[in-house]
Order: C-alpha cells, then sequence, then structure tokens
C-alpha cells in the first residue's frame, strides 16, 4: 500500500512540474476536473486503504473490480463524496467488471 500510493505521489508531483514548466493543464472531460486529482492520494493514512480496500473486496460483487478503480472509491469514501455518487460509480463499475475482455484493460 504504502509503495502505491507513494508512487502516485510521486506521479503527480511529476506531472504538476511538468504542467506548470509548459503552463499547461489536462482537464478530464466528463468530471472537468484537473486529471492531477486522480493522483492525489495524500491526507489519508495507509491503514484506512487497507480497511476500505478490505471492506470493498468483502463484497463477493466487488470481487472482480481493479484495484486501480477500487483504491481512487475508497479514497472518495474517505473524503466525503457523496453516498449517492459513491454508489453509481459502484454500480458502473460492478457492470463494467463483467464486460469481455475487462481483464485485459
Amino acid at each position: 500500500m504504502e509503495g502505491y500510493v507513494s508512487g502516485l505521489v510521486r506521479a503527480e508531483v511529476l506531472l504538476m512540474q511538468s504542467l506548470d514548466f509548459n503552463n499547461d493543464k489536462i482537464v478530464d472531460r466528463s468530471s472537468k476536473k484537473p486529471v492531477t486529482s486522480y493522483l492525489d492520494f495524500s491526507e489519508i493514512s495507509y491503514g484506512q486503504y487497507m480497511d476500505g480496500l478490505d471492506a470493498f473486496y468483502s463484497d463477493y460483487r466487488n470481487k472482480r473490480i481493479n484495484f486501480n478503480v477500487a483504491i481512487l472509491y475508497v479514497r472518495d469514501q474517505v473524503r466525503g463524496v457523496s453516498r449517492g455518487e459513491l454508489d453509481r460509480r459502484l454500480e458502473g463499475m460492478r457492470k463494467g467488471a463483467v464486460e469481455p475482455g475487462y481483464d485485459e484493460r
């Protein structure tokens, strides 16, 4: 967990430095948030991530969901994203996880 989160924090720093250097900004088309927001895993303890992921994967419906999206879900849960938004995302993740070729993405 520590290595994963530390790696993303470092990637965020490198991306932000690159964007600042070029005076650029990359924005997600659907959410309109800066792409670097996907890399921000700060101010949440490793224990919170581990407990959240344990709870997430304890639900049999979530077993096939990719770790990379599961940890975003847990992060946003801890940060207080609304239950409705989280439920919509979880439904989409579950639907996506049963599509052919999901494991190849």
